[in-house]
């Protein structure tokens, strides 16, 4: 009898990863299912959470070794105030970046704004956005 090859390292369900170093919680991720083929995890239902994002939700992830690639209702909370909501987004943990190549609404503690595109940058704490169509400024201590 031939024993299929499905090429699939590991499968689970409703699982969290906790991903540490010597001597701290670096961050961690719940899937209600997912999938590692080759170093590279398939997730659903995605929750995410590290140094630098309080919380983020996603229908579906893909998360290599340089970046989470996130699909389908994407929620993201930075613990510095800033909320994106996309359809897609890609978030490199190392570089503490995020990109989202589709139309956006982010927040801020001060503004809304619409767009295109996004990079932000929580290193720096800066914003780059493409074809921004509305904005809104939250300040209204003048």
């Amino acid at each position: 009898m031939k024993k299929e090859n499905n090429n699939r390292d590991l499968e689970f369900t409703n699982t969290t990863l906790i991903e540490v170093d010597d001597t701290s919680l670096l961050g961690y991720t719940f899937a209600t299912y997912g999938v590692r083929q080759r170093n590279i995890l398939t997730l659903d239902n995605v929750y995410y959470k590290d140094n630098n994002i309080e919380k983020l939700t996603a229908l579906q992830g893909v998360y290599d070794t340089k970046s989470l690639t996130l699909r389908g209702d994407v929620d993201l909370y930075y613990k510095d105030g800033m909320r994106c909501q996309s359809q897609e987004a890609i978030y490199y943990k190392e570089l503490s970046k995020l990109e989202i190549p589709t139309p956006f609404v982010a927040t801020t503690p001060l503004h809304i704004f619409r767009g295109s595109s996004l990079i932000y940058d929580a290193n720096k704490r800066t914003i780059k956005a493409k074809e921004v169509n509305a904005l809104i400024d939250m300040n209204t201590s003048k």
